[in-house]
């Protein structure tokens, strides 16, 4: 490092040499705190604000305007959904079973009673022929029941008819009873009389006793057959007890024969309407199982040429939507191709997520060339009221108020409200409104002085200076 010279020599590196003075004051470098440049350039900018603000402080107010004009406009509620199908068949199965067949897969068209799957029928096939021996068993048991019917029938008669025959020998019996009696009693008194014989006396009276004697066993006989007539009778009743269950338990096992027959007939899924398969939830050799609810093993779209929007409308906007409003909507699949509908179905059933209250709104969308697929996300517009010409104002516009403006004197609503028109000196002037029907960006003036071609104040701008510009706030001088 080479060293400066001074008038006493050169320096070293710890100071003059020794013996030498030391650097006068006159060529000492001085140096300046960083703070004080700092201020200085605080200083500078604040002194150039001032200077613009005090030089637009007169300056008048620039306004930026839109024109009155006349057009269609076009009042619609905004909504989202889902494209669907109209009628959508979820195909289930009502037996358990593994599946053996499988007949048809996504986008399949089928046919109403076409099979698309099979269930193992083996274990139900046994079910049927055990079904229809216990069938036959019971009808067998039917037969016999009948029977025994006919032979307790057989019996009653019978027993009736031997009745008949013994009443008839009592009767009998009882006149032969009453003649003996007669006899006898005759034959006691010529007795007494003198005029008849011992001998005639004890042959009347052994006569009546035999009588007697006849009557009370035809009697007795009578009792026994008529216990054997209620026998027959009850033996009777039982039979046809037993041939009405029997014939109960043929209809029980004809009902699990037929229920036999159902299930198996169940391992045969088919297709309950005509569509389109849109959704399969099963493989060949997946075991199903039908418990409280059937498993859904497909999924049919009847008609994909009808298909529908299930869109989801705001609380807030539920109220201007009707039956029968044109509806056009459009899906990210195509792009610039807008789709038309109409509003079918208000849904009075809320759905709630998270505190938000929307209604499921249904479009009719048609589909003839089945551009629309089931699950599409639709941006709906609801077209609730539409005015082809009509006197038209921005809505910005009646959002302005110019700030030393006074307030209006009566309140701004959905039917009325004021917007400010620049005069021929430029000056904003209040005029009243009566509005119609808006689409966001324009507002339909119903009643009001508003001609086509007026400027209608939108907002005001930052008024320039006299330069044209804003002075620069670069960098300080460099000290």
């Amino acid at each position: 490092m080479t060293l400066p010279l001074t008038e006493h020599g050169p320096l070293t590196e710890h100071g003059p040499s020794p013996g030498r003075s030391k650097i006068p004051a006159e060529c000492r470098v001085v140096r300046h705190p960083g703070w004080l440049l700092g201020l200085a350039l605080l200083l500078t900018a604040a002194a150039l604000l001032l200077s613009y603000a005090l030089g637009n402080r007169n300056a008048a107010p620039a306004y930026r305007t839109g024109p009155v004009v006349r057009g269609a406009v076009t009042a619609s509620t905004t909504a989202s959904g889902t494209v669907n199908p109209v009628v959508t068949v979820q195909v289930g199965s009502q037996v358990s079973g593994q599946i053996s067949e499988l007949l048809a897969d996504f986008n399949t068209e089928v046919k109403t009673g076409q099979l698309v799957a099979r269930i193992d029928p083996a274990l139900f096939e046994t079910q049927v022929a055990q079904a229809a021996g216990d069938l036959a068993v019971a009808q067998a048991g039917i037969e016999t029941q009948r029977a025994a019917v006919i032979r307790a029938n057989a019996d009653l008669e019978a027993a009736r008819a031997t009745l008949t025959n013994v009443q008839a020998q009592l009767r009998k019996a009882q006149a032969l009873l009453f003649n003996a009696r007669s006899n006898h009693e005759r034959t006691q008194r010529l007795f007494d009389r003198g005029n008849a014989s011992a001998s005639d006396r004890d042959s009347a009276k052994s006569a009546n006793d035999a009588a007697q004697a006849e009557v009370e066993a035809l009697a007795a006989q009578e009792i026994g057959q008529q216990a054997t007539v209620r026998s027959s009778e009850a033996q009777l009743t039982l039979a046809q007890a037993n041939v009405a269950s029997a014939t109960a338990l043929v209809q029980q096992k004809q009902a699990a024969y037929q229920g036999a027959c159902i299930n198996l007939e169940h391992t045969r899924i088919v297709a309950p309407v005509d569509g389109t398969v849109i959704q399969r939830n099963v493989d060949r050799g997946q075991t199903v199982a039908a418990s409280l609810q059937a498993p859904v093993l497909f999924t049919i779209a009847q008609d994909l040429t009808a298909m529908q929007v299930d869109a989801s409308v705001d609380e807030a906007d539920v109220g201007t939507v009707r039956v029968g409003q044109e509806v056009h909507f459009t899906v990210d699949a195509y792009p610039g191709r807008s789709f038309t509908g109409a509003v079918i179905q208000i849904r009075k059933a809320p759905q709630v997520v998270q505190n938000v209250v929307t209604y499921d709104v249904v479009i009719s969308a048609p589909n003839p060339d089945l551009a629309l697929l089931p699950g599409l996300t639709a941006n709906a517009r609801i077209v609730a009221d539409r005015r082809g010409d009509a006197l038209l104002v921005p809505s910005a516009a009646l959002r302005y108020h110019p700030a030393k403006a006074a307030p209006s004197s009566s309140p701004p609503s959905q039917q009325t409200g004021e917007v400010w028109v620049l005069n021929a000196a430029g000056q904003p002037e209040r005029r009243p409104l009566r509005l119609g029907v808006s689409d966001g960006s324009m507002v339909e003036v119903v009643e009001g002085k508003l001609e086509v071609g007026d400027r209608v104040v939108l907002g005001e701008t930052a008024p320039s200076t006299a330069s044209g510009a804003v002075p620069s706030m670069g960098a300080g001088p460099r000290m």
